[in-house]
């Protein structure tokens, strides 16, 4: 009996009351109901005026009368005002709205100056990102958290300033940067200067910082975190300072086209797989001689883990000196190389150790190699044992015996692919980004073609299948002209 007065005391509130609003227009602006209090910000209103437009300043109110009840704005939405090619100024109400949700303001790029006022809590998510004429930030004290990338792309950004008085934030210094409490820079942009006293360079704090050429990071930052300068495409010099414990996360310095050497530090203990990525002009790579962890031996402008001899990270200049016993993941991602002669000492390539590198040279194996070889002069790096090729490009002529074309194997080709027969397997990604193949065939041997194994041969219009295929992935020719016109295994032969 007490169950089933339970229910009926519980089932008509659950019911949805009948009328209420959920959202509505005011002035300029669409608002959508929070609770009984509040409201926020959802768009410019639409209705039925092509053109909603407030002039080049855009006032963000601290209430808003509807129906004769007071709300209080208390967000802006999300991608409230992204796009918005028509705001020169933004005046947020003091003490109105807490929250500036993910992507408000995103690609308003005729925005110059921001000042972020007192009752404002939380930014989100790339809340101004792409804000390309915006040149001065200030930081009241009530913000407590910022999103990442808050000023992603905003390349004109040279002044941020924070209150005295937040205890979450500063800009000690006059840097021209956020820090956060625990000593963590978070965001910078082109004008900062790292001041003493921070710990960390914060997780994409200058990412796509376009405009930034040199940077001083000062003693006592032990960590760098990830993506912290990727694509930062004019940065030409870095100073990593003695303290420097940590490079142990992704794409640090990745796309950073511009920059042309760097000297690790002694006490550099942890080095992540890809941290030049793509770092195309970086031609020298010096270890400090004290280093216990790593080494650039007989100077090969590399990073070599001395213990096991394994080669972390190179550059287009990197020599494969004697004594290297393997090659890591991602060693030289992205890059265009030079010659590639593998000396004997090595027994491990791995599988991604070239991904995306282009190469237009000689590829060899030393002939006293017992795991590798490039026999019959075929420029390229063939796995003895399983017949795999690991390594190739557009001079390369596949030798015969090969069964296997390997995982990221070719680094360029052009022209017309033919694979002779014997090759049973095409690996993922084997031909990924081989843009000036224009046509490929296949052997009667084939039996698997993987996973994005032509994706983005953007000029690739002809394939000729000889025989039927068992196994074609449905994203091979992803990113191609090519279209798969006949199901897997369907005899597509002459």
């Amino acid at each position: 009996m007490v169950k089933k007065w339970f229910v009926l005391i519980l089932f008509p509130l659950s019911l949805p009351v009948a009328g209420r609003e959920t959202q509505f227009v005011e002035g300029n602006f669409k608002y959508a109901i929070l609770n009984e209090e509040s409201v926020e910000i959802v768009s410019f209103r639409n209705d039925s005026s092509d053109n909603i437009s407030c002039g080049k300043t855009l006032n963000i109110p601290r209430s808003v009368v509807h129906g004769g009840k007071e709300y209080h704005v208390k967000a802006i939405g999300k991608g409230a005002f992204s796009l918005n090619g028509d705001i020169e100024e933004l005046v947020i109400a003091e003490n109105g709205v807490e929250v500036i949700r993910d992507n408000a303001f995103a690609g308003c790029t005729q925005l110059k100056h921001l000042v972020i006022p007192d009752g404002v809590a939380k930014i989100g998510y790339m809340a101004f990102a792409h804000c390309h004429g915006l040149e001065s930030v200030w930081i009241s004290s009530t913000v407590e958290s910022m999103g990442d990338v808050v000023f992603d792309g905003c390349q004109n950004l040279s002044c941020i300033e924070v209150d005295n008085d937040n205890e979450y934030f500063d800009s000690r210094e006059h840097c021209n940067a956020i820090i956060d409490s625990n000593d963590r820079m978070v965001i910078g942009c082109y004008r900062t200067v790292i001041p003493p006293g921070v710990n960390a360079i914060g997780r994409e704090a200058f990412w796509n910082c376009v405009r930034l050429e040199h940077i001083v990071i000062p003693e006592g930052v032990k960590c760098i975190e990830n993506s912290a300068f990727a694509d930062c495409v004019r940065l030409k010099s870095v100073s990593l300072p003695s303290s420097l414990e940590d490079l142990d996360e992704a794409d640090i310095f990745g796309g950073c086209v511009s920059l042309d050497s760097i000297f690790i530090p002694a006490g550099v203990t942890k080095v992540c797989n890809g941290v030049f990525r793509g770092c195309t002009s970086l031609e020298r790579i010096v270890v400090d001689s004290g280093n216990k962890v790593y080494d650039s031996r007989k100077d090969c402008n590399a990073i070599v883990e001395t213990a096991c001899n394994k080669l972390v990270v190179g550059c287009k200049n990197t020599l494969f000196v004697d004594g290297i016993k393997e090659i890591g993941a991602r060693a030289f991602c992205e890059l265009v190389l030079g010659d590639i002669r593998i000396p004997a000492s090595v027994t491990s390539i791995d599988s991604t150790a070239f991904l995306g590198c282009k190469s237009y040279a000689s590829i060899s194996v030393d002939k006293e190699n017992k795991v590798y070889d490039s026999h019959d002069d075929c420029n390229a790096v063939v796995e003895t044992a399983s017949k795999t090729l690991v390594l190739g490009n557009g001079l390369t002529s596949i030798p015969c015996g090969i069964k296997k074309i390997g995982h990221g194997a070719f680094l360029s080709t052009s022209g017309t692919m033919i694979l002779p027969e014997g090759v049973e397997e095409i690996a993922s990604e084997a031909f990924s980004g081989c843009d000036r193949m224009y046509s490929v065939i296949f052997p009667r041997s084939l039996k698997r073609i993987g996973k994005y194994a032509f994706w983005k041969c953007i000029n690739l219009n002809v394939v000729k299948f000889r025989s039927s295929v068992e196994d074609i992935d449905e994203y091979a020719f992803a990113g191609t002209p090519y279209q798969i016109m006949c199901s897997k295994g369907k005899d597509t032969g002459e």
